[in-house]
C-alpha cells in the first residue's frame, strides 16, 4: 500500500496544470486531520466507483487525482477553495461525458466542504449519488505490508 501511495503521489505531481509554480508542495488536503491519501467511493443508481484519492496542495489550490485499484487515473482535478470550484483536468473514457463532468464539478466541492465539517460524505438527492471520502490509515499500510512479507 505504501508503494502504491508513493506512486500515486508521483503521478499527481506529474499532472499538467497552470497552477504549478515554484510554491512548495505538501501532500495533504488542506482539511483538518487530513492524511496523504483517501479512499473515495461514489455510489450511483446503477453502478459504483471506488479508488484512492491523493492530493497535492499548492499556493493557488489543491490538486488531486483519483486512481482505481489497478493504478489507472480515473480523474485528475484542481480544487480552488476560495472560488469554491473544481477544474477537471483529466477524466477517463467512461466518465468523459459533458453531463458527468458537470455533475462532478458541482458535487466535488460540496464533498470537500463536508469533509472539512467532519462528515466525510455527501449525498446528491436529486441524482441519487453518494460520495464517501475516508482517510487512509496506517493500519491499511501495515496490513498490506504484512501480506506482502508473507508472500515473498
Amino acid at each position: 500500500m505504501r508503494r502504491l501511495l508513493t506512486a500515486c503521489l508521483l503521478l499527481s505531481s506529474l499532472i499538467p496544470s497552470p497552477l504549478r509554480g515554484g510554491a512548495g508542495v505538501g501532500y495533504h488536503l488542506s482539511i483538518e486531520g487530513a492524511g496523504v491519501g483517501y479512499r473515495l467511493f461514489i455510489e450511483m443508481p446503477r453502478a459504483s466507483l471506488s479508488g484512492i484519492c491523493v492530493f497535492a496542495t499548492t499556493a493557488e489550490g489543491v490538486q488531486g487525482a483519483v486512481l482505481n485499484e489497478f493504478g489507472l487515473t480515473i480523474l485528475a482535478f484542481t480544487w480552488l477553495p476560495e472560488k469554491n470550484r473544481v477544474k477537471l483536468q483529466q477524466v477517463t473514457g467512461l466518465l468523459d461525458h459533458w453531463y458527468i463532468r458537470r455533475q462532478l464539478r458541482k458535487d466535488l466541492p460540496r464533498l470537500f466542504h463536508s469533509v472539512q465539517q467532519g462528515r466525510g460524505a455527501y449525498r446528491n438527492e436529486r441524482r441519487g449519488l453518494t460520495y464517501v471520502l475516508t482517510p487512509l490509515t496506517d493500519d491499511d499500510n501495515e496490513t498490506n505490508e504484512e501480506t506482502h512479507d508473507t508472500e515473498e
